[in-house]
């Protein structure tokens, strides 16, 4: 974006990238501008939002429970799954942090007197939007939709809802931040953009077509589970407590679970609404509720698209975070009733904070002896012996305190030692499996000063962009590879410029299905190695715009099965413009 000096068109291996809109390229692109071309500042945009997120996160659970606020923000921040798209999904990360904040705007709306944040809705809504596209506002109002459905609110306080949430001044505000651009971007394109964008990126996506992975209707099930670990053991309390327990009480009159009409008072149908104006009780019970229908919503529809990646569920960490935060805090309170309706869901609590002290204890040996084995190639940072011995530490305080049945205290020191683990072990992992790839990366350095152009073989590698900063074209298939003379170079044959292909040896073990083509290693480093064919040339795959030129023009639907194959991913890098320079 800066070395072409367009910041309308997003870009990706030098060519148009039609899957998603422009706030991404934009944070990236001004991190850059500010802080200089680096990975640091490629990923301190996100990281930032990542941060607000969990901020906004505290500051909204504190209006509603404060007991559970700090728990929420811990349980958040440590979520493996948010960590993990923190390093490799960018994009969903922004996504889900401008997403979820609409959401806490709307039960701070919604739940609250005289509350001003209306405005942060649609705010954040647009700048989803600009993120990722429709999808924003198509999540948001299913799960307003789901709230409103299970909740079943009178009309009065319905009508009272609406009216809060300011809807035709608050639908200009998300015109006025989110149109403009898509205008733009169409005229720069002729249109081209935003017909590949919303047909081909958005409905054939949801319709399996454009990707070749594909899941099942229980997919997201173990995604959560490593997700949301260690707290997933307790969704179902959380779930019961937050969701069916209130559906229960709203719609059977608490026949369909049992025993829990005494906890849910602001469900039962004996409580008239007297006010339009929800109690501090109602207010708490409606925002879990909020919470719960909205990330159940989620749930059930990237389960039933034919496209399912990991990070589509990511926007459901928050509020699942913040559930599973509020239903410990609630186990953790010693019952006020004899006759208690969490009895069960207690005893499963309190066997699960000993299993998380065994779990401390088991881990402390893994940590240590990491810390010591990689003692060869790659050193793993002393943190990890650290993190071994508060391990030990943690377990042994953490049985003391459930000898002693301080089930709350217990709770906070378990919950702090698994945001220690995460914190102090994930750069470690990250950093040894960096390391893994370090052969690419210190071969793509060598090569960046040649002229030659570059092929990658295997994977689709973005970060060759950056290291030898130029476009790449990745390679699937061996039959790339063609014996004989470029014809493309016979006019010009002088100027042709060189063909290296990168490999790792793995992959190049496939090069024996061309028998009759010369391969011959020019570099290497470690397991990577760079080859050109002498009797041959290899065959550059299109750009995703020539490619979808060439649909359009034959009429091919672009939310049929394309005879092409899925065109989300740029394998046929484009053309390197010279940067732009003043007089």
């Amino acid at each position: 974006m800066i070395e072409l000096g367009d910041w309308i068109v997003p870009h990706l291996n030098y060519q148009i990238y039609f899957s998603k809109p422009i706030l991404t390229f934009w944070l990236i692109a001004l991190s850059y501008k500010f802080f200089g071309v680096s990975e640091m500042a490629a990923r301190l945009p996100f990281a930032c939002l990542a941060t607000l997120l969990t901020l906004a996160g505290y500051f909204t659970v504190r209006r509603f429970q404060p007991k559970a606020a700090l728990l929420a923000a811990v349980c958040l921040a440590s979520a493996p799954l948010s960590i993990l798209a923190g390093k490799t999904s960018c994009i969903d990360i922004a996504f889900s942090s401008f997403i979820n904040i609409a959401v806490f705007a709307t039960a701070i709306t919604l739940f609250k007197e005289k509350s001003k944040t209306w405005p942060l809705i649609y705010i954040s809504l647009a700048l989803a939007t600009l993120t990722k596209g429709p999808a924003a506002v198509l999540l948001y109002g299913l799960g307003m939709s789901t709230f409103i459905l299970v909740c079943r609110p009178s009309k009065s306080r319905l009508l009272e809802f609406l009216k809060r949430l300011n809807l035709l001044p608050g639908i200009l505000l998300y015109l006025l931040i989110a149109v403009p651009w898509f205008v733009l971007v169409s005229k720069a394109t002729d249109g081209l953009f935003t017909q590949i964008f919303f047909v081909y990126e958005n409905l054939a996506r949801f319709m399996g077509k454009t990707n070749i992975h594909k899941g099942s209707w229980l997919y997201f099930l173990p995604v959560l589970a490593y997700g949301i670990a260690p707290w997933f053991l307790l969704l179902p309390q959380a779930l019961k407590i937050h969701f069916f327990a209130p559906i229960s009480e709203l719609w059977f009159s608490g026949r369909l679970i049992k025993g829990f009409k005494s906890s849910y008072r602001p469900y039962a149908k004996e409580m008239k609404e007297s006010s339009l104006f929800l109690t501090d009780e109602e207010a708490k019970a409606n925002f879990s509720l909020l919470l719960s229908a909205w990330a159940l919503s989620m749930l059930v529809f990237f389960s039933l698209s034919r496209t399912q990646l990991d990070t589509y569920i990511l926007p459901a960490m928050a509020p699942f975070s913040i559930l599973l935060a509020s239903t410990m805090s609630t186990l953790a309170e010693e019952p006020t009733e004899t006759d208690d309706p969490l009895k069960f869901d207690r005893l499963w609590f309190r066997f699960f904070l000993y299993l998380l002290a065994a779990v401390n204890l088991l881990l402390a040996p893994v940590a240590l002896y990491f810390s010591y084995a990689g003692r060869g190639s790659y050193l793993l940072e002393p943190q990890m012996a650290a993190l071994s011995l508060s391990l030990v530490a943690a377990a042994i305080r953490q049985l003391i305190l459930l000898k002693r049945k301080k089930w709350t205290q217990t709770l906070t020191l378990s919950a702090l030692s698994v945001a220690c683990t995460m914190s102090l072990s994930f750069p470690s992992v990250m950093g040894y499996l960096a390391y893994k790839n370090q052969d690419m990366v210190n071969l793509a350095k060598k090569l960046s000063g040649s002229d030659a152009q570059i092929f990658c073989y295997g994977a689709y590698k973005p970060s060759l962009i950056t290291y030898l900063d130029r476009p790449v074209d990745t390679l699937s298939s061996p039959l790339a590879f063609i014996e004989g003379s470029d014809p493309s170079n016979k006019e010009n044959s002088s100027k042709a410029q060189p063909q290296l292909i990168m490999a790792n040896d793995k992959d190049a073990a496939d090069f024996a299905v061309k028998p009759n083509l010369n391969f011959e290693e020019v570099a290497r480093e470690g397991r990577w190695a760079c080859y050109k064919i002498t009797n041959g040339y290899v065959m550059r795959p299109r750009t995703l715009e020539d490619s979808f030129k060439l649909l359009i023009d034959q009429n091919i639907p672009l939310w049929s099965d394309l005879p092409y194959g899925p065109l989300t991913t740029p394998l046929g890098g484009g053309k390197k413009t010279p940067p732009k320079t003043s007089n």
